[in-house]
């Protein structure tokens, strides 16, 4: 009787520890697989952030004695593309520069933004260095 509760007790820590090794491999690949989409979505966010960057700084003109300036903005984004707000979180010591990217910003939205609603979420802020 000693003996067949003890085999029955191995069988079942054997159940128990193949249940726990998958489980764990389960987990593992998963992880792997949200890495692998993070991965996707920030080359994604990047793509979406340049094309923003570049639709700004095309409808910029740089203002004599604004050569060689630049300012960091930060853009807050709606769902549509629309600017939620605009902080200059770097200026350019040109309180006038800083105010014609801010204004540059708003001219040329709704800005390109990604279908997906998980990516969005993601980039609904964006920062970059304005430099025209």
């Amino acid at each position: 009787k000693k003996e067949k509760t003890e085999k029955e007790t191995a069988k079942a820590e054997r159940r128990l520890a193949e249940t726990e090794l998958l489980e764990e491999m389960k987990s593992e690949e998963v992880s792997q697989e949200v890495a692998l989409q993070n991965s996707r979505d920030e080359e994604l966010i990047d793509k979406y952030a340049v094309a923003i960057k570049n639709r700004v700084l095309e409808n910029f003109k740089i203002l004599p004695g604004h050569e060689g300036l630049e300012c960091t903005l930060r853009i807050r984004l709606f769902r549509g593309g629309h600017v939620a707000g605009i902080e200059v979180t770097k200026s350019s010591d040109n309180p006038s520069f800083d105010r014609l990217a801010e204004t540059a910003v708003r001219k040329v939205a709704p800005m390109p933004v990604p279908e997906e609603n998980r990516v969005f979420e993601k980039m609904r802020t964006i920062s970059f260095v304005f430099r025209p």
